[in-house]
């Protein structure tokens, strides 16, 4: 007998349990840095900010931040401030340590707040984050 696990609730429990956000900012999130820098890197928005264009970046599904984080850390002391991202995911916790890290971090022109990527996309984002 073979249980299919529906992706729309395959970690629910556990993404909503209260800790997990920083428990998985601090223990999981490590593996992944390679290749978050190599998103940010290949992405182009970094690229993009340094030539001066206006860029909206959004993070759905940011869980903690971590890409977010990486980009704002290559785009944060460069003269065109013209740039915002918005960080979306539907977990609480993840969305709760996002907003730490932000807080931790000083992050400007960043809004962070709790959305479900099946759904968001249906919605009309504006980002009203402000340097």
């Amino acid at each position: 007998m073979t249980t299919t696990i529906k992706p729309a609730v395959a970690g629910a429990e556990l993404w909503a349990k209260k800790d997990y956000g920083k428990t998985y900012r601090s223990a999981g999130e490590g593996l992944m840095q390679k290749p978050i820098i190599q998103l940010v890197e290949q992405s182009g928005v970094v690229e993009a900010v340094q030539a001066g264009r206006r860029v909206d970046v959004w993070d759905n599904a940011c869980g903690t931040g971590s890409v977010t984080a990486k980009f704002v850390a290559a785009v944060r002391d460069l003269p065109n401030t013209n740039w915002s991202v918005i960080g979306t995911d539907f977990s609480e916790s993840m969305i709760e340590s996002a907003k730490e890290r932000a807080q931790e971090e000083s992050w400007l022109n960043v809004e962070i707040r709790v959305a479900d990527a099946q759904v968001s996309k249906e919605l009309n984002f504006e980002c009203t984050a402000q340097r």
